[in-house]
């Protein structure tokens, strides 16, 4: 059974463009910008047929109307990861990522502060107030989604850039 339209107006309605890669390098991103709508970007090893698809909504379509849409095939040159501490203050780093390549940024406080969810009182107590709790969640979340090769080695070297902070 097909699925109804939603639409917005009597000729717009809202779609999703269902993507999977094949033949490309697994180390490729895939990265697809429907109409005007935000980029997505996966690995190609995420999205190989009988995965699930990356999905790209498109709000907004007009009836019989062509919807462009942008594919590119990306292939990465060098990566780094880190954990950035959140602080009231701007902080600067600097990450190498091929000889003499260095990218720059700067994270700072963005509008009014918000108060963050509690974490849990134990981290909290444990570790001698909610900063630390904090570092150590960013970093074990960044852990689970970035899959780093040997995870204790990865945490050793942000531990060790935050002590030289």
């Amino acid at each position: 059974q097909p699925t109804p339209c939603r639409t917005f107006s009597s000729a717009l309605i809202a779609m999703e463009v269902a993507v999977t890669c094949h033949g490309a390098p697994s180390e490729s991103l895939l990265s697809v910008r429907a109409a005007q709508g935000p980029r997505r970007q996966a690995a190609v090893s995420h999205i190989k047929p009988g995965a699930a698809p990356l999905r790209v909504a498109v709000a907004g379509a007009e009836v019989g109307h062509p919807v462009p849409v942008h594919v590119s095939l990306l292939q990465p040159l060098a990566r780094a990861r880190l954990a950035l501490r959140s602080s009231c203050e701007a902080r600067s780093y600097a990450v190498e990522l091929l000889p003499g390549c260095k990218v720059f940024f700067t994270v700072r406080p963005a509008g009014a502060l918000r108060p963050v969810g509690e974490i849990s009182t134990t981290a909290s107590d444990e570790f001698g107030g909610g900063m630390t709790g904090h570092l150590l969640q960013s970093l074990l979340r960044t852990v689970v989604r970035e899959r780093p090769g040997n995870p204790f080695e990865f945490l050793a070297d942000q531990f060790r850039l935050e002590c030289n902070a």
